[in-house]
């Protein structure tokens, strides 16, 4: 699975507070809607996110480091 950039760095401006908890209420909030981010890829990020707080990760500090984040981690759970 791949995430378009484009919908990471919205994701990455639209989470003012820089955390993984917060990025994971913002997910949720796009979920069901008919435009924007695919609810299937908003399903596996949450998952995702959820784990990245668990383990403490810091918080990207860019959309560039984001999509790194992402994509690490979703090689390990469609691997």
């Amino acid at each position: 699975m791949h995430i378009p950039h484009d919908d990471v760095v919205q994701l990455f401006n639209e989470n003012k507070q820089k955390t993984w908890s917060s990025l994971h209420s913002i997910l949720q909030q796009h979920k069901g809607k008919a435009e924007g981010i695919e609810d299937s890829i908003i399903d596996t990020l949450l998952i995702v996110t959820r784990r990245l707080e668990q383990m403490n990760e810091p918080y990207p500090g860019s959309p560039d480091q984001m999509q790194r984040v992402f994509e690490n981690e979703l090689s390990k759970v469609t691997a």
